[in-house]
């Protein structure tokens, strides 16, 4: 399990599935899959935040004149 890439954000995520799994000995299969659908759920969410990001930008750019 730690070998997973994340930011520092994202990494109290992590933890907190890690801790919980090991309390209710979840088999290690079961963590996998859930910390990749919470690995794509936030690629997503980052995904949608740059791109309102960059259309904002690009609006305040023609905006100016």
């Amino acid at each position: 399990m730690r070998n997973v890439n994340t930011t520092s954000g994202a990494r109290f995520i992590y933890d907190a599935i890690e801790f919980l799994s090991a309390r209710n000995h979840v088999p290690p299969d079961a963590v996998a899959q859930i910390l990749e659908k919470k690995r794509q759920q936030l690629q997503l969410t980052l995904d949608a935040m740059r791109k309102r990001i960059s259309k904002e930008g690009a609006s305040a750019t023609f905006d100016r004149d």
